[in-house]
């Protein structure tokens, strides 16, 4: 599980550190540096997999991603990006930092190390230092030992490698659009059990599933039947679709028509089957959900903004539930999940230790403050919920409680 993730000089998010919990949700204003946490920590874990300019996705040239943007000649050096990782037999810290060429779309390591501990020792691995002259390096060592190997690399270097980058992967970030998981798609054998970040691809991802584990896709079906008691199953049908062969970094995919197959829900008060497009998206979302929790593989790291759009706040609960019952799940490597929400319905389900605020101070960086810090949290929490107590105080006004208690003796 990732404990503490810090990032510098990545658009606003001057110097921001943020401890980690299981299960965390990041509130704030629009334009409070939530999305751009969830993409800091997505490169840092895609760069595992990808070149360095791949790990930083959606649409970038030059150094837009810098702090301070390309216009500003006294910008810091590079994008620094740290991670600090807990197993149950070892820790780890694993930091790197890049630069950006002055224009295209190319990203250059300048610096790579890692330390840890484990039961049967310690490590301190600088992987790469960027002052070594005529290096032009567009990869982590990380990628480049996972997926090329050096047999001339010291073991312990291998070995370490191999560490960070299955504490890493794999990883999810999803925006659900109801419209995209309604969508029939076609099968791709390469890739079955992963769905677009708009929810593309779920009928494959169920279609997966029941061709690998009938029981998986009957314990889908009959938690659905449980929240929805209206619905009577679950159907996967043939019919024409699109297929979105995988391009990294693009927030909407590039749709083809294909043969595919699609959702169906069969509900007791109706002969005919009910189409994906016709259902509700609180049932959609809540069957994306569903599928996550029986993937034969889960990510381990899950990235979800908004996860209230569409969906009745009484829904809310069904779906935060949900997910919480996939990270506490002990029969495989437990997940950690990520969110962003606008609704103090979805803060309501959270304990003040796994919320974090968002807000930007006078110079345009970004700030985070723990609600579990904030007096004016700690004062109400015995009356009002989370959710009560943020619509309440607002942001500001808790921004402001947690830095009036930190400046208490």
């Amino acid at each position: 599980m990732i404990e503490k993730f810090r990032v510098q000089n990545y658009k606003a998010l001057r110097d921001v550190t943020l401890d980690l919990t299981p299960f965390h949700v990041l509130i704030g204003p629009n334009d409070s540096g939530k999305t751009s946490i969830m993409e800091a920590l997505m490169a840092m874990c895609r760069s595992v997999d990808y070149p360095l300019a791949e790990a930083f996705v959606g649409d970038w040239k030059g150094s837009e991603l810098m702090w301070g943007g390309p216009a500003d000649p006294g910008a810091p050096g590079g994008v620094r990006l740290e991670v600090q990782v807990r197993e149950p037999t070892l820790s780890f810290s694993y930091v790197w930092e890049c630069a950006f060429s002055l224009a295209g779309r190319d990203a250059f390591l300048m610096r790579e190390e890692c330390e840890g501990i484990w039961t049967g020792g310690s490590w301190h691995v600088e992987l790469f230092d960027g002052r070594e002259k005529g290096v032009d390096q567009k990869t982590t060592r990380v990628y480049g030992l996972r997926y090329h190997g050096n047999r001339s690399e010291p073991p312990e270097t291998t070995a370490v490698a191999n560490t960070v980058s299955l504490s890493l992967t794999p990883r999810q970030y999803w925006r659900w659009d109801p419209r995209f998981l309604a969508l029939p798609a076609a099968q791709r054998l390469d890739d079955l059990f992963r769905i677009h970040p708009t929810g593309f691809g779920l009928v494959q991802c169920l279609d997966g599933i029941l061709g690998e584990s009938r029981d998986r896709f009957n314990a889908i079906e009959a938690r659905l039947r449980e929240i929805f008691p209206e619905v009577e199953s679950l159907q996967l049908k043939a019919k024409a679709g699109y297929d979105a062969p995988p391009v990294e970094g693009r927030r909407v995919p590039v749709l083809e028509p294909r043969p595919a197959k699609g959702i169906e829900f069969k509900l007791r008060h109706l002969t005919e089957p009910v189409p994906a497009s016709q259902a509700s998206d609180g049932m959609l979302i809540v069957l994306a959900c569903l599928t996550i929790l029986n993937l034969p593989r889960p990510p381990r790291l899950i990235l979800i903004e908004e996860p209230e759009n569409g969906i009745h706040p009484k829904r809310l609960a069904e779906v935060l539930k949900v997910l919480r019952e996939l990270v506490a799940r002990q029969d495989r490597p437990q997940p950690q999940i990520l969110m962003t929400t606008h609704s103090p319905y979805v803060l309501d389900e959270f304990k003040p230790e796994e919320v974090t605020l968002c807000h930007k101070g006078k110079d345009g960086a970004v700030r985070v403050s723990r609600l579990l810090e904030s007096e004016a949290v700690k004062k109400q929490l015995d009356v009002f919920s989370l959710g009560e107590i943020w619509t309440g105080e607002g942001d500001d006004s808790l921004a402001r409680s947690h830095e009036s208690g930190d400046r208490k003796p």
